[in-house]
């Protein structure tokens, strides 16, 4: 496979990982700054795939108390999210130097950025942040 056609594979795999997790994505990011009383500027949200061997280390490195075989061992994908501050923009830009500028330009007004890890690369997005919407009734 060339190496475009590979990017745009990877490209497409974290488009569909963002789609399922953005609803989840959206909670987050309002958890983050409603309960952490952070601004969108100070943290990312992330979505890992963690069997994807790019991001197996970060993805343990951040949930270090939960047992992520378990997952692969009912064959199921292990994907982390969460909320964290902006220093792990170095990490990845470090590992996937083609999305720091990406991962630095401005969050625009009403958004939070979210940084998708899947097929060996990264991508950024950005979501509306707003609660649960079962756990919150008053959201329709």
């Amino acid at each position: 496979m060339s190496n475009n056609k590979s990017k745009n594979r990877g490209k497409d795999i974290r488009g569909m990982l963002f789609k399922e997790n953005r609803s989840k994505l959206e909670e987050l990011a309002y958890q983050a700054m409603a309960a952490r009383k952070i601004s969108p500027d100070e943290f990312v949200i992330v979505c890992i795939n963690a069997d994807d061997l790019v991001w197996t280390e970060l993805a343990e490195y951040l949930t270090p108390d939960q047992n992520l075989q378990q997952y692969c061992d009912r064959n199921e994908k292990s994907i982390v999210r969460g909320s964290v501050l902006n220093g792990i923009r170095e990490y990845i830009s470090a590992i996937i130097p083609a999305i720091k500028d990406a991962l630095y330009q401005k969050v625009p007004k009403g958004f939070s950025r979210v940084v998708v890890m899947d097929g060996g690369g990264a991508s950024v997005y950005f979501v509306r942040p707003h609660p649960d919407k079962e756990n919150n009734p008053s959201r329709n």
